[in-house]
């Protein structure tokens, strides 16, 4: 599958906002991720993981701050709590449950046309990332 990914500047309401776009090959829907402070968009993990509100079962205040910010969205939306994980899923298997919660997703979502590139993501490893 061909994959073109590249810098982009989103501009809305006076604020620009960088980001990275990586375009799949007959992509059928757009997913933004956003990160909080103390993480970028090169980070291992954001680039691992997109799209789904996800938890550590062991960060209180993250969790929190993911439950106001799930109650302020006006559209269809899920939180999960990874039983075990802290915040940064660093914990052996835990990275690879958000990816698939993400990739499960996305597969309800995007419908059977984005089957195939959301396991393909999704079964990446974050080394690949």
């Amino acid at each position: 599958m061909l994959t073109r990914s590249g810098e982009v500047i989103v501009s809305a309401d006076g604020i620009a906002l960088e980001g990275v776009l990586v375009l799949p090959q007959d992509a059928c829907g757009l997913v933004l991720f956003a990160h909080g402070s103390g993480s970028g968009r090169y980070s291992r993990r954001n680039r691992f993981v997109a799209g789904v509100l996800n938890d550590g079962g062991l960060d209180g205040p993250v969790i929190g701050m993911n439950q106001r910010a799930a109650a302020r969205l006006r559209c269809e939306h899920r939180l999960e709590i990874v039983p075990g994980a802290t915040h940064l899923f660093e914990e052996p298997g835990k990275l690879e449950t958000v990816a698939r919660l993400a990739r499960d997703w996305f597969r309800r979502h995007l419908g059977a046309e984005g089957d195939a590139a959301a396991a393909k993501t999704a079964e990446r490893s974050p080394t690949d990332a």
